[in-house]
């Protein structure tokens, strides 16, 4: 059996061939003509086919894109049969050659009927000049319906002109039906006497009353009364032609009973004739915009309200803190700022609505002493905000005197301590000053404090305590 190599060798053999140069006799001039213009030729078909598969790549949205490839492989087998005849020149591998053409020739004859049924599809293409035409329709319509929103006041004076325009008038009028009814925004037609004449689904969703309910009354029903006057004002200045249209924001009551804040604007439309027919009404809901600036006024109020507060107590405290060394004076005034700012930070926690005592009392013995050395008990007792400063430096100055004397004690002679009598009951008459100031009784049952002296301490070498026994102690009842 032949061997198929064996077959094709004689198809390739180029022993008993003459390169194509033999045929131009060699003639310099005719041989380099013939294969510059070849290299040329293939460099430009190997361009072209380059250049096409860059832009598909890039515009892979192109529609027939595959026949843009058949194109590309077509034109590039051109090239290579140009660069084939530059070599043939000196060479004559005319097998390559032939089998390079043949391809071409398959690639040309699929690529031609290939192209016949897609010529169709193509020509079927919007061309840029009909797709642009298209577009500034689209746009041209946009523009219309903005300017027929503009002229809606206008609409009805253009039903009395002239009978040539009627046909235009009603095609306008549907035009506005359309925009009127489908608005984001609340529009109504409202007669001069206040009476909804008409109102879109967007006025009342924002009003808040249905349709039929609307047009049974006037808006001076739904308006809320501060806000009735002004708005009646400007109506009465827009009757009298002072105004030729009016902007406020005002409240509607809702048929919930719910108050709720548009921005309303209104304007009049007349007659042929010049005279006033009907008022036309725009309404946009403003109410959560309206909520949160009188919320954040609210809070810049209360927050510059408590810096004030907090720089006097501040300048309060640095005024009759009296030390006769300055790191005592600083010492003192920089605990008491301390504990100014824990109590503006257990408002803040929570939230500016006050405290409970036992809270501010933990805050404040705990920052001064471990918690072995002192209790509170009793039940809990609540604090308006205004409260919680006060008595935070009240406990304070307790416990810090505390540390100071022992637990409430001072000395009394050599290794010995003695309660100070006053010191419980100060903050006795301080807290009941508090405790009547929120409007309960100076001797309402509250929290109890105990401020034990340090262990091992021993006055004339035994335990002692005023309080009678153990470890000396200082008591105050809240």
């Amino acid at each position: 059996m032949l061997n198929p190599i064996e077959a094709l060798r004689p198809f390739f053999e180029t022993a008993s061939l003459n390169p194509h140069g033999i045929c131009l006799l060699w003639r310099p001039e005719l041989i380099w003509t013939h294969a510059i213009s070849d290299v040329l030729i293939g460099l430009a078909y190997f361009s072209i086919p380059l250049a096409l598969g860059v832009f598909l790549y890039h515009r892979r949205d192109v529609r027939f894109g595959w026949a843009v490839w058949l194109f590309v492989l077509f034109i590039m087998l051109c090239g290579v049969t140009h660069f084939m005849m530059v070599w043939t020149l000196w060479n004559p591998d005319y097998g390559i050659e032939a089998l390079i053409k043949a391809a071409t020739a398959l690639a040309s004859i699929v690529t031609a009927v290939a192209l016949w049924p897609l010529l169709p599809k193509a020509i079927a293409i919007p061309s840029t000049a009909a797709m642009q035409a298209r577009i500034d329709e689209r746009d041209a319509a946009l523009v219309e319906a903005r300017a027929a929103m503009a002229s809606m006041v206008r609409m009805e004076e253009h039903q009395r002109q002239q009978s040539r325009l009627l046909e235009e008038v009603h095609r306008s009028e549907a035009r506005l039906r359309s925009i009127f009814e489908n608005a984001a925004v609340g529009i109504a037609r409202v007669a001069l006497d206040g009476t909804f004449l008409e109102v879109n689904e967007s006025f009342c969703q924002i009003a808040g009353w249905r349709r039929e309910e609307l047009l049974k009354g006037g808006f001076q029903r739904i308006t809320h009364p501060e806000d009735l006057d002004a708005d009646l004002a400007h109506l009465s200045d827009l009757l009298a032609g002072r105004i030729g249209s009016y902007t406020m924001e005002k409240r509607y009551i809702r048929s919930d009973g719910r108050s709720i804040w548009v921005d309303l604007t209104v304007s009049l439309a007349r007659t042929a004739g010049g005279d006033p027919d009907h008022f036309v009404a725009i309404a946009q809901d403003v109410d959560e915009k309206r909520r949160s600036e009188e919320t954040r006024d609210l809070l810049m109020r209360e927050v510059d309200h408590r810096a004030r507060n907090a720089l006097t107590v501040v300048q309060s405290m640095v005024r009759l803190t009296e030390a006769a060394e300055p790191q005592r004076f600083k010492a003192v005034v920089s605990g008491r700022i301390d504990a100014l700012a824990r109590a503006q930070a257990s408002l803040s926690q929570r939230q500016w609505q006050g405290g409970w005592v036992a809270d501010v009392v933990a805050q404040e013995l705990s920052s001064a002493a471990p918690r072995e050395q002192w209790t509170a008990a009793g039940p809990e007792v609540e604090l308006r905000p205004e409260q919680v400063q006060p008595l935070s430096m009240i406990l304070h100055e307790l416990a810090t005197n505390a540390l100071k004397y022992g637990g409430a004690f001072r000395p009394d002679g050599p290794g010995g301590r003695r309660m100070e009598p006053g010191s419980t009951r100060r903050l006795a008459a301080d807290l009941a000053r508090v405790r009547r100031s929120s409007g309960q009784p100076a001797s309402a049952p509250g929290v109890r404090l105990e401020a034990h002296g340090p262990p091992g301490h021993r006055a004339g070498g035994a335990p002692r305590s005023d309080l009678g026994g153990g470890w000396p102690a200082s008591r105050a009842d809240l």
